[in-house]
């Protein structure tokens, strides 16, 4: 690969980048620039052993052994990303951008871009070394690979991957006139290259771009994965490294980042130890592990349950150390069974067996499990602050130790890069990184190389996305080397669909042993007898609430008569599908009780945060355990809370989620007489009409929820799904994974990306700009809602003091216009202030779907008004729209799912 001073006659005069305002160093040429955009690329490729996924995926695009084009393709990956800013020897971008006074602008078609005639210069260089390649399959797949990687020239520096053709017929929409105009004005800039005389062809070749990627894409053998993934990694590396190479420069750092958060030797041994031996429980499992007997206690007591939670551990790390090779892994383990402890042991195993590993990752669904976790992994694996972070809405800005990068700077790239060795995810960004067609979100591509990735709760996707979901964990694991653990109490065994291959390991093969111990299976007894209930009519349903109230408060007292673990006391909980429903309960039960209940807690989406916190904080209080307390909720509570009651009632919806409330009870086998009755309010269809578990279990497996749920057998359910799904992507006119498939072999990235979307509708983000407490009540000032660094920031800004017991929404959003509407040059101090205040902003904050009724009604009445993309609540205390204990009051709306 010819330097960039060798190409170009008198290469120094030619500029990549020039000082920010209020500095003074010298312009950064563009052999400077480009070497150093190198030089990080090849850090990044080291640092997450990422040369071997690009030599994988180039062998899976050519459909063969040939080293020698392997070779050749890896070299024409690397100078594609050297060449990047090849365009840059535009005159006009010269004296229009880099106000470089050696140049006078000319008449060009590309004005002062650089990035199209960058494109078309490195193809310029390149397409004529196809000529000297001797056999000719090989010559047109070099072709084709000058076109496809020589492309991230043409968007490295807009927001999204385009997909190449759709570009072209957008750029040149009148044709070959258009090109070939163009064409003429790119070839002014080939007489300043020092050209080879080989490589003067001309460009009459993109004349037939089109038609040479067509008869490519259209090749029904290729593997649509190796190249889609390829060129991902390739924008991936390319836009990361010019972003970093570029901050270097304008930092005028004195040497270049290294510190990308990998696991290093030291902390590979630290997490093994401290795994294994941090707690109690897990020591044990090492001390018997080499000559275990399996004895599966049948009889029940928290004793036996803790010895199933060993043996479930032993048979974890045992499959670990049989199955080396493989990738993919199940962790399919019963409520109460203790997965996270379980996905630990499992990674702990594979640090210890793979040492290539460079980062862990742990996805999921929802924001509490990910809070949850995050205090687990950093407490059992021994982790320090600069060591581990979340990346969710309601955390803050994560800031690592002061460094010669200068502190604000390396936070904002240590937290935009996610350059941390352990990570958890939404599962949301994390699946972005997989499919997105952003630049941003594939920064972080390459650094999944090499990774453990734990996926949890996988029965909360959405069956529509299983076969997708799938592809993507399989192709990824076998090409950049990830180990993938997904797990769950309800799993779905995603292999078994067709457009798979059944390769995937199974961690807790003894399933019956444990899912039918009565340990686990008969920890809740499931009640069906009020599902015998007429389904209320819709003036029928305060009757039916009523009657449902009176049956609830009977079992009550009935359990605290009875209670011998905890003599007079009782902990309900009853879950209902709409918040209006939980609403209109609370006040029945408060009028039927009579004073029964100590506390009558509601906890639903509208909630904010710091209440939830002390409704959690409460039950999970010793000191309140003698008390009477029903706590009302919706499906939130099911998001791994962790919580631990006596009783419970649910209004049935799907079997996993029915699964997930029962988890909620008796969680460690040490009460007797827990039950969790099913009762039918509110139609479940509205939340799960497009499901085909609810599809499938409200017509022909009418009724076979009750055997599931008592035998938890969810297998017999995902087979038909798994079926259902397999049809419907057989019929043809009909929208299925090979359309997905089709948009990834003719790399459409826009389209992979629209069709893959966990959740497809938009919500609404609500600030109510009330009072909230520093501290979480009754906690001795132990435990806080806002964290000392955010009462520093909001000192720093003048809005709170360091003694203040609370902290004022009203003055929490003014600071965020005020900071929004900041007129500086500083985009990453700017940036990195918003992001320190999204911590302290979501405490205020909850969300609606964009177009419920609750989001028509409360833009419809003047509640609020909408400020900076967020609806501002500015009437919650005047009119009574929002109570802090009960959340949003909906008195005139329809019901709300939340």
């Amino acid at each position: 690969m010819e330097t960039i001073t060798r190409l170009l006659s008198e290469s120094e005069k030619y500029w990549a980048h020039i000082s920010p305002k209020g500095t003074s160093c010298d312009p950064e040429s563009l052999e400077e620039h480009s070497s150093l955009v190198l030089k990080y690329t090849n850090s990044l490729v080291e640092g997450f052993s990422v040369n071997t996924c690009i030599e994988k995926l180039i062998r899976g695009c050519i459909q063969g052994d040939n080293p020698i084009l392997v070779q050749k393709l890896v070299k024409l990956f690397s100078a594609s990303i050297y060449y990047h800013d090849l365009g840059k020897i535009n005159p006009n971008f010269q004296n229009k951008k880099m106000n470089n006074g050696y140049f006078q602008s000319g008449n060009f078609q590309f004005d002062s871009d650089h990035s199209l005639p960058g494109y078309m210069l490195f193809t310029q260089k390149y397409i004529s070394e196809a000529d000297l390649i001797e056999d000719e399959g090989d010559a047109e797949i070099f072709t084709l690979f000058v076109f496809l990687v020589g492309f991230q020239i043409c968007k490295h520096h807009a927001p999204y991957l385009d997909d190449l053709i759709s570009y072209f017929r957008r750029k040149f929409s009148d044709s070959d006139d258009e090109i070939a105009s163009y064409m003429n004005h790119v070839r002014k800039l080939f007489e300043v290259l020092n050209f080879n005389e080989h490589e003067e062809c001309g460009l009459d070749i993109f004349y037939n771009l089109e038609e040479i990627l067509k008869d490519f894409f259209e090749d029904e053998n290729l593997n649509p994965f190796p190249l889609f993934a390829l060129l991902k990694l390739h924008y991936s590396l390319l836009t990361a490294s010019d972003y970093l190479a570029t901050t270097h420069y304008m930092n005028q750092w004195t040497e270049s980042l290294s510190d990308f958060g990998t696991i290093n030797d030291n902390l590979r041994q630290k997490i093994i130890k401290n795994v294994r031996t941090s707690k109690e429980y897990n020591k044990k499992v090492f001390d018997v592990i080499d000559n275990y007997q399996f004895s599966y206690p049948k009889e029940q007591s928290n004793q036996n349950l803790n010895i199933l939670r060993k043996e479930l551990s032993i048979e974890v790390i045992q499959n670990i150390k049989k199955n080396t090779n493989k990738k993919v892994f199940y962790i399919e383990a019963p409520t109460g069974a203790g997965k996270t402890n379980l996905s630990m042991l499992a990674t702990a195993e594979l640090l210890q067996q793979n040492k290539e590993i460079n980062n862990i990752y742990y996805v999921f669904p929802f924001t509490t499990l990910i809070t949850q976790t995050y205090d687990a992994l950093k407490e059992t694996m021994g982790l320090d602050e600069d060591e581990i972070i979340q990346m969710h809405s309601k955390e803050g800005f994560k800031e690592k130790s002061d460094g010669v990068y200068g502190k604000d700077k390396k936070n904002h790239i240590d937290y935009l890069f996610l350059n941390y060795p352990v990570a958890l995810l939404s599962h949301i960004k994390f699946f972005d990184i997989l499919k997105s067609n952003s630049k941003e979100k594939n920064y972080l591509l390459h650094r999944l190389a090499n990774s453990v990735v734990v996926i949890d709760e996988l029965q909360s996707y959405p069956p529509k996305m299983w076969d997708k979901i799938i592809y993507l964990i399989q192709n990824y694991a076998e090409y950049f080397d990830i180990r993938f653990i997904l797990m769950s109490a309800t799993l779905p065994k995603l292999d078994k669909l067709s457009n798979v291959a059944e390769n995937i390991c199974y961690l807790t093969n003894n399933k019956e042993e444990f899912f039918q111990n009565p340990n686990f299976c008969n920890r809740v007894e499931f009640d069906f007898s009020l599902l015998d209930w007429a389904i209320p009519e819709k003036d029928e349903k305060n009757k039916y609430l009523n009657r449902l109230g009176g049956f609830v408060v009977e079992k009550s007292r009935e359990y605290c008569n009875n209670n011998d673990k905890y003599p007079n006391s009782v902990f309900m909980i009853i879950e209902f599908i709409y918040k209006q429903t939980a609403t209109e309960f609370y006040s029945v039960i408060e009028t039927l009780s009579e004073g029964f209940y100590d506390q009558i807690f509601v906890l639903s989406g509208t909630i904010l945060e710091p209440r939830r916190k002390e409704i959690i904080h409460y039950l999970k209080n010793p000191e309140n355990r003698d008390k009477k307390v029903i706590l009302i909720t919706t499906q939130v509570v099911e998001a791994g809370v962790d919580i631990d009651m006596d009783l419970g009632f649910k209004d049935k919806s799907i079997v996993d989620s029915d699964e997930q409330l029962a988890g909620r009870i008796n969680r460690n086998v040490n009460k007797s007489a827990c039950k969790l009755y099913l009762f039918n309010c509110d139609s479940a269809e509205v939340i799960y009409k497009g499901d085909e578990r609810f599809q499938l279990l409200s017509s022909e497996l009418c009724g076979l929820d009750r055997k599931i749920l008592k035998n938890k057998d969810f297998d017999c359910l995902y087979v038909r799904v798994m079926q259902k799904i397999d049809k419907q992507n057989d019929r043809r006119f009909q929208v299925g994974f090979s359309d997905f498939e089709s948009a990834l072999q003719n790399l459409n990235f826009p389209l992979v990306d629209q069709s893959f979307k966990i959740i497809n509708q938009q919500s609404s983000s609500v600030f109510v700009p009330m009072d909230l407490p520093v501290f979480v009540p009754d906690t001795s000032n132990r435990i806080r809602n806002f964290t000392e660094k955010e009462m520093g920031l909001l000192v720093k800004y003048g809005i709170a003091t360091i003694n203040d017991h609370v902290v004022s929404g009203e003055k929490v959003f003014d600071l965020y216009e005020r900071i929004i509407k900041q007129d500086t040059d500083d985009f990453v101090s700017k940036k990195t202030e918003l992001k320190k205040l999204q911590g302290i902003m979501s405490q205020f904050i909850f969300s609606l779907m964009a177009h419920s009724k609750s989001m028509d009604l409360l833009l419809s009445n003047v509640h609020g008004e909408e400020r900076m993309g967020i609806f501002y609540l500015s009437h919650w205390r005047g009119d009574e729209t929002y109570d802090y204990h009960f959340g949003l009051i909906e008195k005139d709306a329809a019901a709300i799912i939340l």
